[in-house]
């Protein structure tokens, strides 16, 4: 069974309200609209740029050193395989719906991670790519 993907919901607090990025408060109406009632939650609010997201680094090394990487060896532009990756390790299944993907943009530093690694046993099994890990590499 697909692991559930908790929704998050972006905005920003202005002049002492919170106020939802465009798109967003429609999305979260509509996830609260699907919930039973009594149902229980729970809410974690932080900043967006500690708490959900890749840091510049993960985002140079992933376009840098996996991305281009893989696009070298699948014959694949960089913005494809980015895509095709996206569709493998982030693909969101939904019963009778269909299938999304998750942005790679909207992933925790840990999220963020674990795509990596998950790519990095991928391509290491599969294709018998070895791509190296983060420490490994110098990035500019």
């Amino acid at each position: 069974m697909p692991e559930k993907v908790l929704p998050r919901f972006f905005g920003k607090k202005v002049n002492g309200k919170f106020t939802f990025n465009r798109g967003e408060e429609n999305r979260y109406h509509a996830y609260l609209y699907k919930l039973k009632d009594g149902c229980e939650m729970f809410m974690v609010l932080g900043n967006k740029t500690n708490a959900t997201v890749r840091s510049e680094q993960q985002n140079r090394y992933y376009w840098g050193v996996v991305v281009d990487l893989l696009a070298v060896n699948t014959g694949y532009t960089p913005d494809e395989m980015h895509e095709a990756l996206k569709f493998k390790f982030l693909r969101v299944r939904r019963e009778k719906l269909p299938d999304t993907v998750r942005s790679t943009a909207r992933l925790t530093k840990d999220e963020f991670c674990e795509y990596i690694e998950g790519i990095q046993r991928w391509a290491a099994v599969e294709m018998g790519v070895v791509i190296p890990d983060p420490d490994s590499v110098m990035l500019v």
